[in-house]
């Protein structure tokens, strides 16, 4: 993958068997168009994910502000290494209208680099950088310690 970055993973992870749960339609929308369908990432409903996102910082000066007004450019997708999981149904299936499907991130490089484009949900767009990473869950006390690190 060009430009391309692995977040706490490594090459023995790129053949595990990761999973994701979507909507029948989307599943069609893939297979339609031929191409991988990434949403925009600021309207992921997931509390962790987006914990910084939907957070209001303040500068050393003082001034607030929100990250989200920069992120109007960043997409992506969400996979599992959980075969099955109830949360997981309950989430990406409210409506017990999803199903779930099976890869590996090498698989899913190589789809991109092979491609080299991707639907988003705003439209056909080309890009140079990719970052694939496996998230860390911290409780609130640890994330608060990491953040007066920096």
């Amino acid at each position: 993958m060009r430009n391309s970055v692995l977040i706490n993973l490594d090459n023995s992870d790129l053949d595990k068997s990761i999973y994701r749960i979507i909507s029948i339609e989307r599943l069609i929308e893939m297979f339609e168009s031929n191409a991988l369908i990434f949403p925009l990432v600021k309207v992921w409903d997931d509390v962790y994910e987006n914990f910084f996102v939907k957070s209001k910082l303040r500068e050393n000066n003082g001034e607030i502000f929100e990250i989200d007004d920069n992120l109007e450019e960043y997409y992506g997708q969400c996979w599992s290494l959980l075969k099955d999981s109830d949360a997981l149904w309950r989430i990406y299936s409210p409506n017990k209208q999803g199903i779930r499907i099976k890869t590996t991130l090498r698989k899913i490089i190589n789809l991109i680099d092979y491609q080299n484009t991707y639907i988003y949900d705003s439209g056909i767009g080309i890009t140079e950088d990719a970052f694939i990473g496996r998230v860390k869950y911290l409780s609130k006390s640890k994330m608060c310690e990491n953040i007066q690190k920096e």
